[in-house]
Formats: structure tokens, C-alpha cells, sequence
């Protein structure tokens, strides 16, 4: 005798699928369902720093690579304002270019700038540099033989003396770039380093051509 199929159960209609308020596809996740702001207007990380701190909590940075999130306590604000700072200013002091002392003005921006305008003061060893480019290479004078008279010696000592008064400056130069912590040991990100580098050596020459 073949068993009787058993009556279909209709389950009612849940109160909670019936209630609600459109098909998932329509939905928008982000929605409130109409209920009132709980987060005032402007509410969150504090964005404002004016100028003059922006571009000081740059060069602060550059200076003595410190964390955002320490320059963001020492300025009262957000460490994304600080990330945003440096963003904004670093690029700025890249694109100025460096400056050559006694031409006030001029900047050099591309490698024919510097061509154009550089002189060097060299040492002993560029020798021949300077006899190829008389006009911008200053090296020191060559040493006269054992058995020179006096007084080429003396003139040699003189010119010697003052060449070396002006490669001085050019040593302190080159040292003073290898003061910036974000130089000596960079660990920020590789993409913002060439702009790091342009940053700080435009201020260098801006000092340099001060004195």
C-alpha cells in the first residue's frame, strides 16, 4: 500500500522580513535610515594649520626626521594634518632651485644652470680639471722645485694661503647637508627622497649664499 504524501506546512510570514524597507539590491549600505545626525558638523581630527606652521612643522621635520605623530603633538593637531603639511610644502622647497652666492636672484634649476654659473674651488688633485676650465676651477698653485729662490716660494705660500680661504667655504658646504638627520640616515619612503634632497640642499644654498 503506497504510503500518502504527507500535507505541504506554510510557515507564516516572519514580522521581521515583512518590515523591511526595500529589496537589498536598492539599499544603500551607508544609509542611516533617516535617523538624526549623531556626529556634529566638522566634527573629527582638527585639519587647520596656517602657513608659517606648515611650513615650520616641515622644516622641523627635514631637520631632525622626527614621527609625524611626534610634530603632531608638539603643534596640538591631528598627524594626518602634519602628513598633509609636509605633502604640501616639501615640493614647494624642492622646486626653488639652489642659490649662487653673490648673484642675488638667480637660482639654478637644471643641470645647465649649474653649468653656467658654477665655480668650484678644488684641491690638489683636480689639477688638470682646472687647467681644462680655467675660467670656473680654481685649483692651488703647483708647489715650485727644492731650489726656487725665496720669493716664489713666499708668492706660493700667499696664493696658496688665499685659495684656501676660499675652499673653505666649499667644505663646509658639503659638510653642512650631512647635518640634516633626514640625510645622515634616511628611513622614509624611497619615493620621497629625491624631493627630500632638493628640499634641504635649496636651503643649504640659501645659507651658503648669505654668508
Amino acid at each position: 500500500m503506497p504510503c500518502a504524501a504527507s500535507p505541504t506546512h506554510t510557515w507564516p510570514a516572519s514580522s521581521k522580513s515583512s518590515q523591511r524597507r526595500g529589496p537589498p539590491a536598492t539599499r544603500r549600505p551607508w544609509s542611516n535610515g533617516g535617523r538624526a545626525r549623531q556626529r556634529a558638523t566638522g566634527a573629527g581630527p582638527n585639519h587647520h594649520l596656517v602657513l608659517d606652521d606648515r611650513l615650520l612643522v616641515t622644516l622641523v621635520g627635514l631637520r631632525f626626521q622626527l614621527p609625524h605623530k611626534v610634530l603632531a603633538v608638539m603643534f596640538g593637531v591631528d598627524r594626518s594634518t602634519v602628513t598633509r603639511a609636509v605633502h604640501e610644502v616639501r615640493p614647494l622647497l624642492a622646486q626653488r632651485g639652489f642659490a649662487v652666492p653673490d648673484r642675488p636672484g638667480i637660482r639654478l634649476e637644471t643641470l645647465a644652470d649649474v653649468f653656467a654659473y658654477a665655480a668650484a674651488e678644488v684641491d690638489f688633485g683636480y689639477q688638470g680639471l682646472a687647467r681644462d676650465f680655467p675660467d670656473q676651477i680654481s685649483a692651488p698653485p703647483r708647489k715650485p722645485a727644492k731650489d726656487a729662490p725665496s720669493e716664489q716660494v713666499a708668492a706660493y705660500q700667499r696664493a696658496r694661503k688665499q685659495q684656501s680661504s676660499r675652499r673653505i667655504c666649499v667644505e663646509h658646504t658639503i659638510a653642512e647637508p650631512k647635518q640634516w638627520r633626514s640625510l645622515q640616515r634616511y628611513i622614509g619612503r624611497r619615493e620621497y627622497f629625491d624631493k627630500t634632497f632638493q628640499a634641504i640642499a635649496g636651503l643649504v644654498s640659501d645659507r651658503t649664499a648669505l654668508r
